[in-house]
Parts: structure tokens; sequence; C-alpha cells
């Protein structure tokens, strides 16, 4: 018998088996029988049965014959064992399980990666990376090349378990791969993390790499989630937040450094705004479209006579305008969506002005409406014309469009942004839906488009690829925009309009709704999300809003830790320099240890032309000297994670802080725990939890208090969930606290 016929009816036999024809606890056809079905002879089938033996497919007794066993006795490390499950179609629960083994995996081997890999195979990863760009336009090819790429990480961790691995975790990453990359457009919108992962390797930064390694992974498991999911339809409970009605209110705006939430009334000719309970009014006489906060203290308007400065203090009835330019040249043109991006620079798109001297209604006649970049000088750019309704400006992680939607058409558009900053050939990305038309929008954390259907009474959130994720119903009939906002940027605002007739209770009205937590199918606040939203804010609170600074000038902003050692702070570090290269401004890295570095690293970035800092501080009684120096040197000055207080030990209400909710993240953390323990039907009285504490850290006892709150409100026992200490914050502390606590659980147990 050749050795490749016997691997054929090997191979045969298990596909079969994985199919389904003969089930878990089944027995087989006698060897006589089956070697008819497959053309082959007795001893052939004997043979190809000891195989699938081995492999964990079979047992051989007395009495019961060939009987199939359960696929969790089956070798799932076998390249082949996987192969033939993957052909029948892989069950959520082993997805989730890869996505399990990928994270305890991957992100150790890329750390080893970084400091052990050999420059040869540092070259071999780079050159993967090369193969993986120019197979982007092909599916079968980009798996390929993405499972080689991920080989070589692993190879250069030089980990000899790892290595001995190899084969199986490689036929694993192929599944991974080929479940995740079947989504349009997923392609390229994972290369930048391949191309982050690979640098960080070669400039030896362990803390970029596992970062740039946990966000593949946690993509996937999105995009894998979300790719078996059909759309959903949700409901959700929302309010007024406030007792004003308005006809066409638009365009809202969160200031999260002063937890205000800004809007407009385009037909009432208003600019809102709605902080700490309180509603202020700026009256004008001609329509405006958005009302947007800058650093300096006043904010932007767009009026339909041009962008203008308003003076905040200036009385309701009497705003104080500045005029800052008139992007749009045609006359009987207004302003209508405006937003600003990462850069500072004012995107204003325009239409034909609707509305009469009292904000009534006039017919739209023409396509004359068009968008326009306004730079830190007050410089316009025209960047489109003969547009209908501009509505939507949102840009994606990665820079390299923007979305933008025209109302009039139906539908949201993608235009590439090249490297002179013009835009290229207009690509369909979201098509007509029967729920509206498109109107506002705003994007989460994973990058979703949150988008108010004009007349559709409903949010549709569309995924990364344009594709319907979900649909969200409204008790108004014409939303019109939404924003996130609130302390943990958990609640969601929506602006609406209120029709001449046939008019909803709730049309007209600014309404909020709770997505953390109270609706745990829309907690899409990740970890990484918030993260990502946080560094986002520090770029966004150093720099303005609005045009104060130009794209040109490199901003240099420094980041103080005091323990600089710490993964934790190394991993801020890390998000911040990439918030810097997207936002495009220097971070400058400094260790505080102690109160005289702080001071002395204050004075250095003067001297370096720093126009400001981030800082956690080594002691946060130093707040008001590190006011001072700050001040002294006409810098900006912002706390993170641990909050300034004064002489009297009270918090510095005035300095601008972004920390973490910790005992709130940590429920969110044990909610996703328990959320996860029921969607795998695990029964409490089988499951524990091992929880990893690092109590000599407030925020730390916190976020584990959170999680262990969470979980006991799930229905887990408290005596069920142990606590494992940790002796260091990186990833090796985790795992021996983990491993310590592993032998304590009983033989069944399920480990959260």
């Amino acid at each position: 018998m050749s050795s490749s016929f016997h691997a054929s009816t090997v191979d045969r036999l298990g596909a079969w088996i994985a199919q389904g024809n003969v089930m878990p606890g089944q027995s087989l056809k006698v060897e006589a029988a089956l070697g008819e079905e497959f053309g082959v002879s007795r001893t052939v089938i004997r043979e190809a049965i000891k195989t699938l033996v081995a492999k964990g497919l079979l047992e051989v007794g007395p009495k019961v014959g060939t009987r199939v066993l359960p696929v969790r006795n089956w070798n799932l490390f076998d390249p082949q064992v996987v192969g033939w499950l993957a052909a029948k179609g892989l069950p959520q629960s082993f997805v989730l399980d890869l996505l399990d083994l990928r994270r305890a995996i991957e992100p150790m081997a890329v750390r080893w990666a970084c400091e052990r890999a050999t420059p040869e195979q540092i070259a071999g990863i780079q050159a993967a990376y090369v193969r993986l760009e120019a197979s982007v336009a092909d599916q079968v090819d980009y798996n390929v090349a993405d499972q080689r790429f991920h080989e070589a990480v692993l190879a250069a961790s030089h980990n000899q378990l790892i290595e001995q691995m190899l084969p199986a975790l490689g036929a694993l990453l192929a599944i991974s791969f080929e479940v995740s990359s079947a989504v349009p457009g997923e392609l390229g919108r994972t290369l930048p993390l391949h191309k982050d992962l690979a640098d960080a390797i070669a400039n030896r930064d362990s803390a970029r790499g596992v970062w740039a390694c946990m966000s593949l992974i946690e993509n996937a498991g999105e995009v894998i989630t979300r790719s078996r999911q059909p759309p959903l339809k949700i409901s959700m409970k929302w309010l007024p937040v406030c007792d004003q009605r308005f006809k066409l209110a638009e365009g809202p705006f969160w200031d999260h450094t002063h937890q205000a939430l800004y809007w407009v009334d385009i037909a009432g000719f208003r600019a809102l705004r709605l902080n700490e309970g309180k509603v202020c009014f700026w009256q004008f006489n001609e329509p405006v479209s958005a009302f947007i906060p800058t650093h300096s203290g006043d904010a932007l308007v767009t009026l339909a006579s041009g962008v203008y400065r308003l003076d905040l203090d200036s009385p309701s009835s009497q705003p104080a305008l500045r005029l800052l330019c008139a992007a749009d040249p045609v006359a009987g043109n207004r302003a209508n969506e405006a937003r600003c991006d990462r850069h500072g620079r004012l995107w204003l798109g325009t239409m034909q002005n609707n509305l009469d001297d009292q904000g009534g209604d006039l017919p739209l006649e023409r396509r004359s409406g068009g968008l326009f970049r306004i730079d830190g000088q007050a410089s316009v750019t025209p960047l489109l014309a003969g547009q209908g309704i501009v509505n939507t400006l949102l840009w994606p992680a990665d820079g390299a469009s923007v979305l933008t939607a025209d109302t009039l058409d139906g539908v949201i558009y993608r235009y590439p942004i090249h490297a002179d900053h013009s835009l290229g050939e207009r690509q369909l990305w979201a098509a007509e839906h029967p729920r509206g038309a498109p109107d506002g929008s705003a994007m989460d954390a994973q990058g979703f488009v949150w988008n108010a259907r004009w007349g559709g009474g409903c949010l549709i959130r569309f995924a990364p690829d344009g594709s319907v994720d979900r649909v969200i119903e409204l008790p108004v009939s014409h939303p019109t925009s939404c924003v996130f906002g609130g302390p943990q940027m958990s609640t969601l605002f929506v602006t609406s309009a209120r029709p001449a007739e046939g008019a909803l209770e709730l049309d007209g009205y600014v309404i909020q709704a709770q997505l953390v937590n109270k609706n745990k199918e829309l907690a899409m606040l990740s970890r990484h999300g918030i993260r990502s939203l946080c560094c986002a804010a520090v770029a966004t609170a150093i720099l303005g809003m609005s045009a104060g600074v130009s794209a040109a000038d490199k901003v240099k902003i420094g980041f103080l830790v005091k323990q600089a050692e710490e993964p934790w702070f190394q991993t801020e570090w890390a998000f911040a320099e990439k918030a810097g290269q997207e936002h495009g401004f220097e971070v400058i890295k400094i260790a505080v240890p102690d109160g005289e570095k702080t001071l002395s690293a204050i004075d250095s970035l003067a001297a370096n032309g720093a126009k400001g800092f981030v800082i956690c501080p080594p002691d946060v009684s130093l707040g008001p000297s590190i006011v001072a120096k700050a001040k002294a040197n006409d810098m900006k000055v912002m706390a993170v994670d641990d909050r300034f207080v004064d002489a009297k030990g009270k918090f510095m209400e005035d300095v601008p802080y972004l920390g973490m909710a910790a005992f709130e993240v940590g429920q969110k953390q044990g909610a996703a725990m328990a959320t996860e323990a029921q969607n795998r039907k695990w029964d409490w009285k089988e499951t524990y939890a091992i929880i990893n504490t690092y109590n000599e850290l407030d925020t730390g006892k916190k976020r584990t208090d959170g999680s262990v709150d969470a979980l006991k409100k799930a229905g887990l026992p408290e005596d069920h969930i142990l606590f494992a200490p940790q002796k260091t914050l990186d990833v090796p502390g985790s795992m021996d606290s983990t491993g310590a606590a592993l032998p304590k659980l009983p033989a069944a147990a399920k480990n959260l």
C-alpha cells in the first residue's frame, strides 16, 4: 500500500466524518462496507482508521466497534483536522476559542520577537509585510501572505514550544484570517496595523508591537462576530436633554473637557449650549448650521454669510462676531454641514439656501452646493462643487479618506485623500436604504458610522465597509445628526426636526440615550476603544478644536509620566505617539519620578518649543507648582490618570483632566465576562473567575472591584471568584498570578 494512497483515504474518511455523516457516539460501518463505499480494500480502511484514532476522531473497542468521538476529543492542533472542520463550517464556539488562543499566545510572542528577533528575521518580517501589501487586492493571496507574516512573527519569538506549534498555529491562523477577511474592505483596513507591528519589531518597541497585535486580534473578533450576525433592530429609552423644542435642530458637538453639548437650530437662527443642566443661546439674524468651541475659549459658527468666531461671553441677543472667512462664493448658498478634522482644519459643506428671512421653507431648485476646507490661517480650499445637500463629514482612523453624504442622492460617498490633500475619485460607500435619506453622522471607537436617517425615524449603524450593521429605532421622524458624549462617551445625543404636519411628540427635541450597560448589545466602547478616544481627546484638547493651528506647523507636546518603566505608561506613550502621527504633532516623552525632575522637565519642554504637556504626576499635590511653572512658560497643561489637588487637598477643577472611571471600566469587563459565559451556556455552578489584582494602585483596585460587582450581579457565586495578586504589572506578572490560582479550581471548572 503506497503512502499517498493511505494519505488520500485518511483525508477522505476524516473529511467525511467531519461533515457529520456519522454523529459523535455512533459507530462506523464495518470495514468491508466502508471499503466498498470508498472504493478501497479492508486493509486500507483499517490503516486509515488507526490514523484517525491517533488524531482523536475515533475510538475502537470491543462490542461497540469503531465509534466517532466528540469534537472536543479531536486533536485540534493537527492542521489536517482543523482543515476538515473548516470545510464543514466552524461553530461559533470554536471561533471564539480560537480568538482566545490568539490573545493568549500572540501578544507574548510579539513581545519576545521585539526583544529576540535576529536582523535576518526582522528583514523577513518586513519582506512578509511587503508581500502582504502587494496582495491586498486578492483575498486568497492576501490570506496566504497574512499567514506567512504572522508565522514569521511567531518564529522570531525564539520560543521552542511556539516554534513546534507553528504548523498547527499556522492552520488555525489561516482559519481566522479566512473568516475575518471575507468582509469587503477589511483587507485594506487592517494593513496599517500590520505595518505598525512589523515596524515595532524592527524598532524593538514591545509596547507598540503588543498594541498592534492586540488591535489586529480584537478587530478580527469584531469582524467575525459581525459577519455571523444578521442586522439588528434595537430600541432604546430616549429622553429630551431640555424642555425646548426646535424647528430644525442640527450639528450636535460634544465638548469633553467642559462636559458641554453644543448644537444649532438652523431655521430658528440660534446656537445653543447645554452645560451642567443650563441652556444658553445666541440669536442671529440668518441661518446657522454649526457651533464648534475652540481651545482659545471662543467658538466657530457657520452662518449663511460666512464662518465667524463667536465671543461666548457676549450677550445672547447681541452676539459678538468676527468674520473668519466667506468660503462659498456662490450667491444664494448657505452653510450646512461643518466638522473639524484631526489637524484642526474646518471642513464646510454648503447647499442652496432653502430658508427665508423668517426661517420658513423655500424650494430646492439647484445643486449648487460645495465642499471646502478652511486651514489654520483662514485660507479656503475648494474641494467639491455641484453638490446637492452636503451632510456627514467623517474621517476613518487611517486618515486616508473622508466620508460624506449627499442627502439628495440618498447615499454616502467615500473620497480618497491624496498626499497633496486633494480628493480622489468619488466611491459609493453606503447605498440607498428604505429607511430615509442620510443626514449627519457620528463615528464610534470601532470605526462604525451612526447615521441619522432623515424621514426614516431611525439611526443606521454602518460597518467600516459600508454594510448595514444594525438599525436603532428613534421616537422622532426626522433625525438630523448625532454625537457621542457624557463622562464616559457612552451617551448618544440625537438632534431632530419638527415637520409642519404629522409631527411626533418628540420631533424637534434634542434627545439622549445611554449606550453602555443599559444596552449591552450596544456597549461598543471596549477597553481599547476608550483608550483610543482618550488619546484623541488629549490631542484635541491641546491642539484646539478649530482653525487655531496650521497643519503645516509641527506642534510639540510633552507627555510626562511618573513611572516610565511600567508597561501601562509605555502603552500610554505608544498611543500618544500614534495620535501624534495621526494628528500631526510631535510627542516629547519624559520620565518624572519626583517633584524636582517634574519642574525641570517643564523647563526643558519650554526650551524645546513645546506648546503644552500632559502629565501623570509623581505626586498630585504638585498640582499648583506644575500649573504655575506651565503658566510661567506660556504652556497648556492637562492631567491624565491622576488628578491635581490644591494645598487644601481639593481637586483643581480648572485644570483639564482626562482620567479613567476605573470602577465603571471594571464593571464593563465583568459584564463582558458574564456575557461570554452566557453565550457559551455555562452553568454558574460550574463557572469560576480568576481576577488578577494589583491593589497598590487605586485605579487597579477600583477596576477589579467593578469587575467583581458586575459578575456577582450577573449571578456568579461570590465563592467562585478567586483573587490572584500580581507582583508586577506586566504580562508575565499576570500570567504568573493566574498560573498560581489555576490549581485552586475544581477539576471540571469552567474558568472565565
